[in-house]
């Protein structure tokens, strides 16, 4: 699992937007009574749709972190309300088997690391030397003007030309195979859903079939390095989203104050492609969805 490739975790919070960038630099005020009864009345209870209809922990796996909300507007807001605006993220982490499986990775790891890195540079070394005596061999043809040893020399000098190229793919092969058993796969997973955001992107993304949905995307896990597990990632746009260039999009929407209902939906998944599937059926995507209506 590489946490470098983990969605933001974004804190669940009523965004007041600016209706000018230099708004953006206004004194903090307190919020307005209306301001508040949103927040009560429309962001608390959608918060706890969404809460309620995210997929249950999986079995042998504990919740790592939960996006929480309080239970009251803060005491000091900048800018003009413009619409509801916020994430709720889970994050899951699994126990089970998982700290024995990275003893047993960390312990086996550096030493089969250490003999194919040995047996790589004692390979190249020895092309090396070939390769110079060889070039130091044609060049003494050349001076003697012996040229069937020449062009046989430079046959030899390609051969092992290829070989430089070729021993290091062939080590990192050799390697990331003896290495795929340690390999950590389906030990984190994190799902995201936010209201109104505006703009994706997500790169390297492959359409899938989804009801109801604008866009679905996901990328398949993959290894990084010699014992590194990238996991894949689901995203799913819901509402009216237009795709601006190749997996880029963008959502128009109405900057009304206190608009009670969310126009765009994103859910992000992040995690092993069987854990994602399982956490879509059981997540209850109609209660999210119908906050649109």
């Amino acid at each position: 699992m590489n946490r470098k490739h983990m969605i933001p975790a974004l804190l669940a919070v009523l965004v007041l937007a600016a209706s000018t960038p230099a708004a953006a630099a206004e004194e903090e005020r307190a919020p307005t009574p209306a301001e508040k009864d949103f927040y009560s009345n429309v962001v608390l209870p959608t918060m706890a749709t969404i809460k309620k209809a995210m997929p249950p922990t999986p079995a042998g796996w504990v919740v790592e972190s939960e996006t929480t909300m309080p239970s009251s507007l803060a005491e000091k807001v900048s800018g003009s309300p413009a619409h509801l605006h916020y994430s709720l993220m889970i994050t899951y982490k699994r126990e089970k088997d998982l700290a024995e499986q990275t003893k047993r990775r960390n312990e086996s790891v550096p030493a089969v690391q250490k003999k194919y890195d040995e047996e790589t540079h004692a390979k190249l070394d020895e092309l090396s030397r070939k390769k110079e005596e060889t070039e130091k061999g044609i060049a003494r043809a050349q001076k003697r003007k012996e040229i069937g040893r020449e062009r046989k020399l430079k046959k030899e000098l390609d051969a092992i030309n290829k070989r430089l190229a070729e021993v290091p793919e062939e080590s990192a092969l050799a390697l990331a195979k003896e290495l795929e058993p340690f390999v950590i796969r389906d030990s984190w997973a994190a799902v995201r859903v936010s209201l109104d955001e505006r703009d994706v992107e997500f790169p390297n993304g492959n359409p899938f079939t989804r009801p109801k949905a604008a866009f679905a995307l996901r990328t398949e896990g993959t290894r990084s390095g010699p014992a590194e597990w990238i996991d894949g990632k689901t995203i799913i746009l819901y509402g009216d989203w237009q795709e601006v260039r190749k997996n880029v999009f963008h959502a128009e929407v109405a900057q009304k104050p206190f608009w009670p209902k969310p126009q765009t939906i994103i859910i992000q998944i992040i995690g092993d492609r069987a854990r994602t599937d399982q956490m879509l059926k059981q997540m209850s995507l109609k209660d999210i969805v119908g906050l649109m209506k």
